[in-house]
């Protein structure tokens, strides 16, 4: 548990990082020079993502995957299978960006003004330089680097940040092949590092090896990640349609409130529990289910506390990061933050579903939760059901997933949820619901419910640490009895 902490602490610190830089940077853009330069910077980043979404999103997945289960000559062949196939692809596809970059730009960067064609051209390089960096960040965190991966990531959103300070009297809304530019520059101070790093750590790599089995593992895992997070941004653009259409573009705005702040805080927590958990999970052979009730407590031990204080401060922090005018979205995020808390322990439960490569059950349990999202927003809207259920919908759905990954950890590794941590579950539901409660109809924070959220936080604390405490007398008197 100790080295799980620390990872956690290591990665988190490390997303913090990125998260408040590339905060600064669109701040600094939107101050300077307008809504429409935002927009603009916007598109041009959202191309280089979608262009490099299968190496960054997949590839970087099951390069930790392969890794971790692998030694010797076998982890030397799928190194070089991975670095010919992220390299190789990523070349690719940027060369097609670059050759075809008129014909992109009306399509992707439709309404930007200026050289638009250019600033397609210069995303190509970034997604060349995308894939060199998915098999560095991918490796370190193959051989659990996390420290070294946290600062090579970091340095990519403090020279974004660094880069727009410095250079924004040179750009505006007629540059994007400038926004382009610096969004290309930016990621060289990871690639470089991260390099560096993994350059002390001797790894051996046959770069010329182009093994097939390795391959059919590599792309299958890749692609079924890749799938699943097109999948949801699929879904999402989906939701945002249907709420636009049914409800007009007010509730859209203040759907994509409640789920850009549920996606941002959320994605902190699991990126700093996965760069530990999956490659220890898939490396481990002996102890697995003592590895997921181990994640599995210190999940409710983190959570639960950041999901009672959020639920508490939530109109202070829509008020911070919008306006008053958006407080109406407190209604549909009080379900969904409950929603996040069984996304998190769902999580942890579904994460063997990747560590084993089993592209099969983990495209199933995401396809049939994308379906539920978007198959109950349909009938939640023509019944003429207001936005709040969109967050009912959500957390049921997540609800449904952790159920769905529990029964796969039960047939697969004969795993159950611990009798020791079935109390601080139920405690930690318990505590969120009484908070949102609380809560519930507060336009600004409630002090009953952030010192419920304080007290609840403790006693949950106390109900883990009880908890573990008497599962290890348990298992020493058993060991006596034997």
């Amino acid at each position: 548990m100790r080295n799980l902490l620390k990872a956690i602490l290591k990665t988190g610190t490390g997303s913090l990082v990125s998260v408040l830089f590339g905060m600064l940077a669109i701040k600094l853009i939107a101050a300077r020079l307008g809504v429409e330069a935002l927009g603009s910077f916007s598109l041009v980043k959202q191309t280089i993502t979608a262009g490099s979404a299968m190496f960054i999103t997949g590839g970087q997945t099951a390069l930790v995957q392969g890794m971790s289960t692998r030694t010797g000559e076998d982890r030397r062949r799928f190194l070089g299978t991975a670095l010919v196939l992220l390299c190789g692809g990523s070349l690719l596809v940027g060369v097609v960006m670059m050759l075809s970059a008129r014909w992109l730009a009306p399509k992707l960067l439709p309404g930007v003004q200026g050289p638009a064609g250019d600033a397609v051209s210069l995303a190509g390089v970034a997604v060349i330089v995308a894939g060199a960096t998915a098999f560095v960040f991918g490796s370190l965190n193959g051989i659990r680097r996390i420290g070294r991966l946290a600062i090579a990531q970091s340095s990519n959103a403090v020279a974004l940040a660094a880069l727009v300070w410095f250079l924004l009297p040179r750009l505006g809304l007629l540059r994007p092949e400038r926004f382009a530019a610096v969004l290309t520059v930016s990621q060289l101070p990871g690639l470089v590092i991260g390099g560096f790093f993994l350059l002390r750590e001797r790894i051996q790599i046959w770069p010329g090896s182009f093994d097939r089995n390795s391959t059919r593992q590599f792309t299958a895992l890749a692609f079924a990640t890749f799938a699943a997070a097109t999948m949801q941004g699929w879904t999402v653009l989906v939701l945002r349609g249907s709420v636009s259409a049914r409800l007009g573009l007010r509730s859209a705005g203040l759907f994509d409130v409640a789920w850009t702040i549920s996606m941002v805080y959320v994605m902190l927590v699991l990126g700093s529990f996965s760069t530990y958990y999956l490659p220890t999970l898939a490396a481990e052979t002996d102890n697995r289910k003592k590895l997921i009730d181990d994640v599995l407590r210190t999940s409710l031990l983190l959570v639960v506390p950041l999901i009672a204080a959020i639920m508490a401060f939530r109109p202070m922090i829509v008020t911070l990061l919008y306006s008053r005018e958006f407080l109406p979205a407190t209604q549909m995020m009080r379900w969904m933050l409950l929603g996040d808390f069984f996304k998190i322990v769902s999580f942890v439960v579904a994460m063997p579903m990747i560590a084993f490569a089993d592209t099969r059950a983990f495209l199933v349990g995401e396809l049939g939760w994308n379906l539920a999202m978007i198959g109950a927003t349909q009938v939640i809207l023509r019944a003429g059901l207001g936005l709040e259920w969109l967050g009912v919908i959500f957390a049921v759905a997540y609800l449904g997933y952790l159920g769905y990954a529990w029964q796969y950890c039960r047939r697969k590794l004969n795993w159950n949820f611990p009798r020791h941590l079935i109390l601080p579950l139920v405690f930690g539901i318990v505590v969120l619901a009484v908070v949102s409660a609380i809560s519930w109809e507060a336009t600004t924070v409630s002090s009953a419910g952030v010192s419920l959220a304080a007290i609840g936080s403790a006693l949950q604390a106390w109900v883990l640490i009880r908890s573990a405490r008497d599962s290890r007398l348990a298992a020493c008197a058993t060991g006596a009895e034997a």
